[in-house]
């Protein structure tokens, strides 16, 4: 018998993280119909280029003001390591095969 039957004897943190979850789907779907076209006319205007590096500054920010100088070496290398493959003439799926085996391995 399942420790939860009835659903009445359901934890209530559980129960609370299944509204919370149901709660933001509704709320994330009632705003991803609503701004999908101003969202789209707004991004046709939009410069690729400017976009690019506001995002990459935004990162850059984000990554030493959460992990500090340490963290910035990490981005640095993991940027290193990701435009390799492209500049290689090597597909991106190999490189993630070598970065994944290695670590289920060291997980088992």
């Amino acid at each position: 018998m399942p420790p939860w039957d009835p659903a009445s004897n359901l934890p209530p943190v559980f129960a609370s993280i299944l509204l919370g979850m149901a709660v933001s789907g509704a709320v994330a779907h009632a705003a991803t119909t609503r701004l999908t076209r101003p969202f789209a006319r707004f991004a046709t205007r939009v410069r690729y280029a400017r976009l690019v590096r506001a995002v990459a500054v935004a990162l850059v920010v984000a990554v030493f003001g959460l992990t500090g100088p340490l963290g910035l070496l990490v981005l640095i290398a993991a940027t290193a390591i990701g435009v390799g493959p492209p500049l290689l003439g090597v597909r991106r799926v190999h490189l993630m095969g070598c970065l994944l085996v290695p670590i289920l391995v060291a997980s088992l």
